[in-house]
């Protein structure tokens, strides 16, 4: 199964969802591609009002708070039976909540989410856009059904123009009928990608294919920019043609390499991070002196972002558009993946990276100022270390949280349970990293400018447990 991330990405502060007592099908926006079950419920207050969670992922899964477990693991883009012992409130951070499309190659019953933000029109919107090799198969959706949490079982059929359900809304789980069609059937997969409109015209996609993790994108940004032109910056956004492969699999080094002009990683929503400018002392690029971004007159709008020549918007610092208020309360979410496969955070993660109940701190870099006067005379720009070149800063080992790559081991929400290495950005310098902890793909230098859900044709699990479809 892939899951592909559409173009349209929602940014709210937090969204609010009533669970009743009872049997629930829901579905959990997520920014990442999972969240275990006990961190969720942690964190959303439910510990004693879980009674069980049923998921379908090539058969019955299922968590249960006293007895052995086979479900751990809630996933982007598929739908649970959530049986409550007394009402409840998810509150959920929406920020960088993306949709799914959603993939089947087998008939009959499954359990679907598109993680969307928004209300879906069920007919144009959803079934309308069911393919097979591209070719469109609305017939092959035959049924949906909805459970509501106050009017109980709601259908559409494809055949019937009047149907009481007629939307797909968020934190909805829905039950849909796959029918194979004469001549083709399923395999072939179908696939449904939901139409969303664009404001902003951004276009992006996110598969997995064998050991890479595959992005295309338009690299126009899902949010407002500044104006461009402008007086520090003379180009206009246009879209482009970007393809990025990201190692599954990344490889810790403890040797680094540097990002250079190259692109360090990609946001979630396709837009490049790049934390070099293409900016010299004397405009010579063989000085040794790289002028940096932070000080440069170089047009940046509110999102710490501008343009090339080419058109390509691109992010020198931490975007703001990307990042909600309130952040310091809880682990920064996945802004975006670097060119070795490691994950991107923001400023904030655990007071111990061991330890994900210890508190959140922002963390800062170990790079400090260098102290005293840069050379001068032919070559050498002179004065004091004040932060207008890279050059002038210089990584101390342990004088911040952070390695010389703005990097670390341990616990993050998309790995509750086994350490791994993350990048986090700072408000201080590097900012971005400038250098890469694992091996950069090589879809990733010299490119600066210097179906979700659960597979298988189940039912709901046997008498006692969620209620059956009708």
């Amino acid at each position: 199964m892939l899951l592909f991330f559409t173009s349209q990405y929602f940014y709210c502060v937090e969204e609010s969802f009533t669970l009743k007592a009872g049997w629930n099908l829901i579905s959990i926006p997520l920014s990442s591609d999972s969240l275990s079950v006990n961190s969720f419920i942690r964190d959303q207050g439910l510990s004693g009002r879980v009674t069980k969670i049923w998921g379908y992922e090539e058969g019955w899964k299922k968590f249960d708070p006293i007895e052995d477990s086979t479900l751990d693991t809630l996933k982007k883009g598929s739908a649970y039976w959530f049986l409550l012992s007394s009402d409840a409130q998810l509150s959920m951070e929406m920020t960088l909540v993306s949709p799914v499309a959603f993939e089947v190659d087998t008939e009959g019953w499954h359990m679907v989410s598109f993680n969307q933000h928004t209300f879906l029109d069920l007919r144009n919107q959803v079934v309308s856009q069911a393919r097979i090799n591209g070719t469109s198969v609305p017939e092959n959706i035959a049924t949906v059904w909805e459970y509501g949490r106050t009017d109980g079982w709601q259908a559409f059929k494809s055949s019937s123009q009047s149907n009481p359900l007629s939307t797909v809304k968020p934190f909805y789980g829905y039950w849909f009928l796959f029918l194979s069609s004469e001549g083709s059937g399923i395999p072939p997969t179908l696939t449904i990608s939901p139409m969303f409109e664009s404001e902003f015209g951004n276009q992006v996609s996110f598969s997995l294919s064998g050991t890479h993790r595959l992005v295309e994108a338009n690299s126009l940004p899902n949010h407002a920019t500044g104006a461009f032109p402008n007086s520090g910056n003379p180009n206009s956004i246009s879209a482009q043609d970007h393809s990025f492969q990201i190692p599954l699999n990344p490889s810790y080094s403890s040797t680094v390499q540097s990002v250079d002009l190259n692109v360090f990683g990609v946001a979630l929503n396709g837009v490049s991070f790049e934390p070099n400018a293409a900016e010299w002392f004397n405009n010579d690029s063989n000085s040794g002196w790289n002028q940096d971004w932070m000080v440069a007159n170089l047009g940046f709008d509110f999102n710490n972002a501008h343009v090339q020549p080419t058109g390509k918007y691109h992010y020198h610092g931490i975007p703001t558009s990307l990042v909600s208020s309130g952040i310091e309360t809880r682990h920064s979410l996945l802004l975006g993946y670097a060119a070795d496969g490691y994950p991107i955070y923001s400023r904030y993660g655990y007071a111990d990276p061991n330890d994900s109940l210890s508190g959140i701190k922002e963390l800062q870099s170990s790079y400090q100022l260098k102290s005293g006067t840069r050379s001068g005379g032919p070559g050498g720009p002179g004065g004091t270390y004040d932060g207008t070149y890279v050059e002038d800063y210089e990584y101390i080992s342990n004088v911040g949280d952070l390695d010389e790559c703005n990097g670390r081991t341990g616990l993050t929400p998309d790995s509750e349970t086994a350490l791994e290495y993350a990048y986090f950005f700072t408000n201080t310098f590097p900012v971005i990293p400038r250098c890469w902890r694992g091996i950069p793909d090589s879809t990733f230098i010299n490119a600066g400018g210097g179906a979700g859900g659960p597979g298988g044709g189940g039912q709901p699990p046997p008498g006692g447990q969620p209620p059956p479809r009708r």
